[in-house]
């Protein structure tokens, strides 16, 4: 144990700059991005219009009932189920659709052989083309569906007699769409490829754990190892069959099936396809649509809940390090201002650009994003035997039966918040901090004052009996850095006059500049414009005018003295998070940029 002055842990990262700018005196901050953007994605489901979101249009993918014609309804049970797995999280207060009387109109529409959609479709080596394909993942998707709704209602024994029916007509074409000349036919189909088949392991891992039959288990791990290599690979469909894969794990504490998809993680975030945003293209290999290489809201969201999973399932911090990356950056940049996700066009080597049409993704992404934010927030604080640990900093409300708090965030030029004791029963609870490869220093006082602190396996623990009306307060100091194409660091005292391609990150944020916000930086031309890093290492946070007053991250808008290419003038620019640039309308966001001394 060791008392350090403030508690200020300081750790030796590369790329440091000192803030000229000391905390000021701080305010509780009751704006909560997190809480806001769940709300705002919920609204759109349930109070949104075209579409509007409602009990017949949902079920057009298993009635097929040409009035209510939709996007995708060939892919049938794909939106009800996703649907199904993310409001079975949200409070039916604020659902628009009785949830449970859709459930009942969901297994109206059970085929007799088990399925949804379609029962004309043969499933036979030589009958399986794209119709089976888009009916196997809409099946799947509503599979997992329909187990997430029983999770949260037990007693609704009749959703999970229809999953066993719908996991015994799945399970009955898995020798079928097993054979070679099935993997080979899909394997480079993208959205219709072999991913509409392997991604049932999700669904019937769901199965085997609720029920215990070995049927369920036995497709689940046979099925996953025939997931083709990357390629024109739906990286939904990947990612989703790897969450799955992850969840036997759990199930049955194979080590075989997490060592699988580590080693595909590790493939992935060392390959082209890992972007500097902490996401991945909709496509591997950056195969394009219609409107060009883009994202997908779905794929954030899994990637997201893909590294918690390998966090709790590991125990290693670095799935969420990388987690937390792509959430604050990725995932809620993805969001539009509607409170949809869906789809950007990135072009490489700048950022993403505006699309013909803004790619608001009803139909599946939004139930997907809605899903990562619930397990963003349900991680925020954990409890492990006698510690609750702040994993992510944003505002939590914890209770649990020993001790009970509120985490708000201060007003300050740092990322700074003030953790409330509300309860506590005994003298035996400890708060952890989580402390961040980001923060070059970390500073905690209790009640204003001095504390004993210990560091352990990369938290910081409040090593001391804590009462009711306690007040913890954390200081992140965020280290400012360079990284090129290749990922690799620059070192800022190594910057020259001679201006070197780079993006920006500061602490967990990547920094971005777009033509709604700074519209003169990003005018004709731009291209070259070369951001000047000061002599002295240090950077100047933004005035308060100048940073938006709904703004949830103030304290990450910097401001920098830039050369305007075809001039010989210079100006003012002010970088900020690229998910800052999620409240606006469309706009073009670069975050590869030019920089030198």
């Amino acid at each position: 144990m060791k008392k350090l002055k403030s508690a200020t842990i300081f750790f030796p990262l590369a790329f440091l700059v000192a803030c000229n700018n000391n905390p000021v005196n701080q305010q509780v901050q009751s704006s909560n991005e997190l809480d806001f953007r769940i709300e705002k994605t919920v609204d759109r489901i349930t109070q949104g219009e075209l579409p509007r979101i409602t009990k017949d249009f949902l079920l057009a993918g298993l009635t097929l009932d040409p009035r209510f014609e939709r996007r995708f309804t060939n892919y049938s049970g794909d939106q009800i189920g996703r649907y199904l797995s993310a409001m079975s999280e949200t409070d039916t207060t604020e659902q628009s659709i009785n949830i449970h009387e859709l459930v009942e109109a969901i297994l109206k529409n059970q085929k007799a052989d088990g399925r949804f959609g379609a029962d004309t479709l043969a499933f036979d080596v030589n009958s399986i083309e794209g119709p089976q394909m888009a009916l196997l993942w809409g099946n799947g998707r509503l599979l997992t569906g329909l187990m997430d709704y029983y999770t949260t209602y037990p007693d609704k024994k009749e959703a999970l007699s229809s999953a066993l029916k719908l996991g015994d007509f799945l399970e009955g074409v898995t020798q079928a769409c097993k054979q070679p000349e099935i993997i080979n036919r899909f394997k480079t189909m993208g959205a219709l490829g072999f991913i509409c088949f392997t991604q049932i392991t999700e669904g019937m891992v769901k199965l085997y754990e609720a029920t215990g039959a070995e049927k369920y288990k036995r497709v689940a791990a046979t099925t996953y190892p025939l997931l083709p290599e990357f390629g024109n690979q739906h990286s939904h469909g990947y990612l989703n069959t790897l969450r799955g894969v992850v969840m036997l794990y759990e199930a049955t504490k194979d080590p075989v099936h997490l060592q699988y998809v580590e080693n595909i993680f590790d493939k992935i975030v060392t390959s082209e396809n890992y972007l500097i945003t902490g996401g991945l293209p909709e496509f591997f290999s950056f195969y394009g649509s219609a409107e060009g290489v883009r994202d997908e809201g779905c794929s954030e969201a899994d990637f997201f809940m893909l590294c918690l999973q390998l966090w709790k399932a590991t125990g290693d911090n670095k799935y969420l390090d990388r987690g937390e990356y792509l959430f604050m950056n990725h995932m809620l940049y993805n969001q539009f201002l509607s409170g949809d996700f869906g789809h950007h066009i990135i072009k490489q080597g700048f950022g993403f650009v505006t699309a013909p049409t803004p790619g608001q993704s009803w139909w599946c992404c939004n139930y997907h994003g809605l899903q990562a934010l619930h397990a963003a927030k349900q991680i925020l604080v954990t409890k492990k035997d006698y510690l609750r640990k702040v994993n992510l900093f944003y505002p939590a409300d914890y209770k649990d039966d020993e001790i009970s708090f509120i985490l708000k965030k201060t007003k300050g030029k740092l990322p700074s918040f003030e953790l409330k004791i509300s309860t506590v029963n005994g003298d035996i609870p400890r708060i952890a901090f989580r402390n961040p490869y980001w923060s070059r220093s970390t500073t905690v006082t209790l009640n204003g004052k001095d504390l004993e602190i210990k560091e352990a396996e990369g938290y910081l623990i409040i090593n001391q009996p804590l009462k009711r009306g306690d007040k913890i307060n954390i200081i992140l100091h965020p280290v400012l850095r360079l990284v090129d194409r290749e990922r690799n660091g620059i070192d800022l005292t190594s910057l020259s006059v001679k201006p070197v391609k780079a993006a920006l990150l500061y602490g967990p944020w990547l920094m971005c500049a777009d033509d709604v916000y700074q519209n003169l930086f990003m005018t004709e031309l731009s291209e070259n414009n070369i951001i000047y890093i000061p002599d002295d290492l240090t950077f100047i946070p933004a005035e308060d005018e100048s940073i938006p007053h709904d703004s949830f991250n103030p304290e990450a808008y910097l401001s920098f003295v830039f050369l305007k290419e075809g001039t010989s003038q210079t100006g003012k620019v002010i970088l900020r998070p690229v998910s800052e640039a999620s409240f606006q309308g469309p706009s073009n966001v670069r975050h590869w940029l030019y920089f030198s001394r």
